[in-house]
């Protein structure tokens, strides 16, 4: 079972929640008892797919839950690997996984993001230092 983390899904989404939408829909269509969805947000784009108590949005914040509800929700769904889908993953994680990097802008060129965003960046070369594989579209 894959775990595809969705938490970038936002009701109108943007470039990475449009990205994790489609992809989304996707794979649940190519391989539906093998993608477990998780952080869906109950007002987002993927709430049409999602299943009470395997995929449940639990914070408001989306690092708080990335850093204490997504390995939870993984566990739940039997996941064997997990796909993070916006450049940051769980600190603390049993299960391998793979993590997308939408882009290079926030290290090339931090003064045109929030600092909330560039303090992600220690968090980010973890993930990266960390995953099993690294996409960049």
């Amino acid at each position: 079972m894959i775990a595809l983390e969705t938490g970038s899904a936002l009701a109108q989404p943007t470039g990475v929640g449009v990205y994790v939408t489609e992809l989304a829909r996707h794979l649940i269509r190519r391989y539906p008892d093998r993608i477990a969805l998780t952080g869906v947000r109950p007002a987002g784009p993927l709430a049409d797919l999602y299943r009470s108590g395997r995929d449940a949005w639990i914070s408001g914040r989306y690092m708080a839950w990335l850093q204490y509800g997504a390995e939870r929700q993984a566990a739940a769904a039997g996941a064997d690997v997990c796909h993070y889908t916006n450049a940051l993953a769980p600190i603390v994680t049993r299960r391998p996984f793979v993590l997308t990097v939408q882009d290079l802008s926030l290290i090339r060129y931090p003064q045109y993001h929030p600092l909330h965003r560039v303090a992600t960046l220690p968090l980010m070369a973890t993930a990266v230092r960390r995953a099993r594989l690294v996409i960049v579209p």
